[in-house]
């Protein structure tokens, strides 16, 4: 019994190998114009996806999902070296400078789609066989090769210094002048400065490059206005790390625009503060007073919102009452902080919340109960 019941199992199996192929199991090629298509794709299927008329009737670098062509979606999903190689024999033109949802770029733009810096350099290294331009410039003028220097892509890529080395040999020029969409010139270390790049990415690009760092810039403006100028809303780019680094090879703190404006002045960021106060420690214009650090209007805001009402109630005192005898004690009391071995870590360099906390809290609770009516 149980000899026939292997033998009738071995008969389906074998029926079941013996059977053709269906359609239902090969890769749909009516997908090749989304990214999905191209993640898992081997080359043999997407050779028959090629060959296919309904396919081609688009071209090979025909428009798919988002306004991409065929190879942009390849380099945007991450797809193997053997399918992006594949496009590029079949045809697809790594010059094409396309669309695409928002400013058109090259396909060499795309590569931040790659899941490792590797990754990325052997895309930008294939690429570069088969002919693409790493100098030709975009709508906004820009160079193909901008967008490949710092990835910044969809895994959270971050440049490295070794990364940068690597572009190098594959013959990225760092000395290259670009002009960008607003008619100034930038350099390579320039444009690191306004991609969120470390303070370690410009000084490698500093090691590599040979052309003049600070171009003459309209308005008498330095880099550091440009850093400080960009950090508005929710990006900063003023960090302590790069106003430092700047500082250290040579930009002025203490030079104006042509509006009479420090670099500080141009940025509103809470997050630019201890780069704000850095800039103004190395020009000189720390005096050791409190509106050095926090204004009259950010102490009367974080006064008013740090007193709860019940508890002015159980003091039987009011806001304005409160807030008036901190403001008349805190300069005395900053002088106090200011005086102490630990006033730069511990106050000087901390964030604008932490330094309103140190300050006001205490100058609350003295004056809340300096001026209670309670027995």
């Amino acid at each position: 019994m149980k000899i026939k019941s292997l033998i009738t199992a071995f008969a389906l199996i074998a029926s079941m190998l013996s059977l053709p192929q269906t359609a239902a199991a090969e890769l749909p090629c009516s997908s090749a114009a989304k990214k999905s298509f191209y993640r898992n794709v081997s080359e043999k299927d997407l050779i028959r996806c090629l060959a296919q008329g309904e396919f081609m009737d688009i071209g090979i670098d025909g428009r798919g999902e988002e306004g991409y062509t065929m190879l942009e979606l390849s380099l945007l999903s991450d797809a193997s070296l053997g399918t992006i190689r594949t496009l590029l024999e079949q045809g697809a033109d790594p010059n094409l400078l396309s669309p695409g949802p928002g400013i058109p770029q090259y396909p060499i733009s795309r590569v931040r789609g790659a899941s490792s810096l590797n990754k990325a350099r052997d895309v930008i290294s294939l690429l570069l066989e088969y002919g693409a331009d790493l100098y030709a410039p975009d709508s906004h003028g820009y160079p193909a090769y901008k967008s490949i220097l710092f990835v910044d892509g969809y895994n959270d890529l971050k440049a490295t210094p070794e990364y940068l080395d690597s572009l190098v040999e594959l013959g990225v020029d760092m000395n290259l002048i670009f002009k960008g969409h607003d008619d100034n010139d930038y350099a390579g270390i320039i444009y690191a400065g306004l991609t969120g790049n470390d303070a370690d990415i410009l000084q490698k690009l500093y090691e590599l490059s040979d052309t003049a760092m600070f171009l003459d810039e309209p308005n008498n403006e330095t880099f550091l206005h440009m850093l400080a100028g960009s950090s508005n809303g929710m990006t900063n780019f003023l960090t302590p790390e790069k106003a430092q680094w700047f500082i250290d090879h040579g930009v002025d703190p203490k030079q104006k625009n042509s509006d009479g404006q420090y670099a500080w002045e141009l940025t509103d960021n809470p997050e630019a503060h201890v780069a704000i106060h850095l800039l103004k420690a190395a020009a000189g214009l720390i005096t050791g007073k409190l509106s050095d650090f926090i204004s009259k209007d950010e102490f009367s805001e974080y006064c008013v919102a740090y007193l709860p009402q019940p508890k002015l109630d159980r003091y039987l005192v009011t806001t304005s009452e409160v807030c008036q005898c901190a403001e008349e004690n805190a300069e005395r009391k900053f002088e106090r902080i200011y005086l102490h071995e630990s006033f730069e870590s511990k106050f000087a360099n901390s964030s604008k919340q932490s330094q309103l906390n140190s300050l006001i809290r205490p100058l609350t609770q003295g004056c809340l109960s300096l001026l209670s009516a309670q027995p």
